[in-house]
């Protein structure tokens, strides 16, 4: 994403802020993180304080749909491993809405390989992004997914106490999900990653 000191940039789904912070920090832009989680975000402003980008950095807590920022107000849109739990229209809508004609989104999805499963996962994004302005100008799957996420869902079954220790109840819900990941492994896919690179028209 070409970015430069002085743009600002939206990270939809931006968690615990790493990635947003990695990219203010690699191209100078000022970043705009907005998640549902506001243990997220506290941790996220921690970590721009600690990385001293804070007086660059912005945490909205607010839905990935409806994130409250202007129209046409962001010069690039990322987001990773988000998209695929909100409504994929709302979704696109809002980043083709935020977003300035010429610029670009970079997302990494979950698309399904399957009849889609669940309201919120697609079989592909890019007719969908396209009704909203969107021109898909990259789409690949990501080849290295699968063992990445095994290997992810196998550390938390690993550390499953101390996460207990440190989050409470709320360790119980990542812990049921790696364990029911863990075992959905050893079956066929039923999703992709993919990585999508669009630009606003």
């Amino acid at each position: 994403m070409p970015l430069t000191p002085g743009d600002v940039f939206l990270d939809l789904g931006c968690g615990a802020g790493g990635p947003t912070i990695w990219i203010a920090e690699s191209t100078g832009a000022s970043g705009i993180g907005v998640d549902g989680s506001i243990v997220a975000l506290e941790s996220a402003q921690r970590l721009a304080h600690a990385r001293r980008v804070s007086d660059r950095m912005r945490f909205v807590h607010a839905d990935l749909t409806a994130t409250g920022l202007g129209d046409a107000s962001v010069d690039g849109v990322v987001s990773i491993d988000s998209l695929m739990f909100v409504d994929p229209f709302a979704v696109s809508a809002e980043i083709a809405r935020v977003l300035r004609v010429g610029k670009k989104a970079i997302v990494r999805v979950v698309e399904s390989v399957v009849e889609p499963f669940t309201p919120t996962i697609v079989a592909d994004y890019r007719p969908i992004f396209s009704n909203v302005g969107l021109t898909t100008i990259r789409h690949e799957e990501v080849q290295d997914y699968r063992p990445r996420s095994v290997a992810f869902f196998q550390a938390i079954a690993q550390r499953a106490d101390s996460m207990r220790s440190e989050i409470g109840s709320l360790a119980e819900i990542l812990i049921s999900d790696a364990t029911d990941s863990l075992e959905k492994a050893s079956r066929p896919p039923r999703v992709r990653s993919v990585y999508i690179e669009m630009i606003r028209e």
